[in-house]
């Protein structure tokens, strides 16, 4: 029995329960189990995915914002196609930049190196469309951290222990670790983003230090 982990820090529990809905509507292949792990009260989107790491049972996990709603029905089986078919894609997400630029703000970048789509809810609802990933993701340096599946488990960098960064560098290092970072295929969005509370609050303080560590890592 192959178990899928769904792992997120939870700080608002009406997103969360919304989150967990969209889950639970997915269709589930045969011999296959979910499980979902909600970390209240982490200090950092880094400690609270490393606990859930250890907390998981899965050799899939899905690391899920709480305001991320996967509204594709068959995200599971597209899931398990692309690690089993894949071997050397370590983590792949919905959007993200084939190139990290140097000030390491993966959406500040012409769109023809930004890949993937997204349904986004701020204002409205609207449809975020980059490049067309090609058959069956596209390589990328950066997966926005809304969404971000692994099939091999490296450890998330306390260093960064705020609310940013978490995402790129943890790219970065399934990169170091000779995998193939990427973007999905997908027809039509697989995830909506209800960001309405989306905060830029402490991002430019966290900025220096994750270009320190890039320059340190030579990446």
């Amino acid at each position: 029995m192959e178990t899928i982990s769904f792992i997120s820090c939870v700080s608002d529990e009406g997103l969360y329960k919304q989150c967990l809905a969209h889950i639970h509507q997915l269709i589930v292949p045969q011999e296959t189990r979910i499980e979902t792990i909600p970390i209240r009260g982490a200090k950092s989107m880094t400690e609270g995915y490393n606990q859930g790491k250890k907390k998981s049972n899965g050799r899939f996990k899905v690391y899920l914002h709480q305001d991320a709603f996967i509204i594709n029905p068959t995200f599971l089986f597209d899931l398990l196609y692309l690690f089993e078919t894949n071997p050397r894609l370590g983590l792949f997400g919905v959007i993200g930049s084939i190139k990290l630029p140097s000030h390491g703000m993966w959406w500040n970048t012409p769109i023809t190196n930004k890949v993937g789509k997204i349904i986004e809810a701020r204002e409205t609802f609207s449809q975020t469309s980059c490049t067309e990933a090609t058959y069956m993701y596209e390589k990328a340096e950066a997966v926005d951290g809304l969404l971000l599946a692994t099939q091999y488990d490296i450890d998330w960098l306390e260093r960064f222990n705020g609310w940013h960064f978490y995402d790129v560098s943890q790219c970065l290092l399934f990169q170091q670790h000779g995998y193939d970072v990427g973007v999905a295929h997908q027809v039509c969005p697989w995830v909506i983003h209800y960001c309405k509370k989306s905060t830029m609050a402490n991002y430019y303080e966290a900025l220096p230090d994750f270009q320190a560590w890039r320059e340190e890592q030579n990446c």
